[in-house]
């Protein structure tokens, strides 16, 4: 099995750290999008689930294909936020092919750009829950 080397997996978390502004504000809006369950307390299954197929995706067109997927369900708020997570996940597709040229590496960078991205987003979703949590019972 390949391994991503050490100097690309130092460029890809400094991509990572330097981004979080921006991946947080997506985290942001999930919460605007999908809430969470007041009665329980718990984060929406759509955002877990797409924390879930990023971290233990093969390939990380399995996580587009899961937001496309998503998007066009009829019941859901995924529309709301689609296009944005597709945007992002384009720009780490990009971002791969700057950090190396060798097409092996870049398919493990963009694994591990992804992971990293999505622990951001959830992160900061999670976040908001907390806040709204303390908000509701002050």
């Amino acid at each position: 099995m390949d391994t991503l080397n050490r100097e690309l997996v130092r460029l890809a978390d400094r991509y990572i750290d330097d981004s979080h502004e921006d991946f947080a504000e997506l985290g942001q809006r999930f919460f605007e999008a999908f809430g969470y369950d007041r009665n329980a307390g718990h984060a929406s299954a759509q955002v877990l689930n797409l924390q879930q197929i990023a971290l233990s995706a093969r390939r990380f067109v399995d996580i587009e294909d899961f937001v496309k997927n998503q998007m066009g369900k009829r019941t859901n708020k995924w529309p709301l936020v689609g296009d944005e997570v597709l945007s992002q996940l384009k720009v780490l597709r990009q971002e791969s092919r700057n950090i190396s040229e060798d097409r092996a590496q870049q398919f493990l960078v963009r694994l591990h750009l992804a992971r990293g991205w999505v622990n951001v987003v959830v992160g900061e979703y999670r976040y908001r829950i907390a806040h709204s949590r303390m908000e509701d019972s002050s």
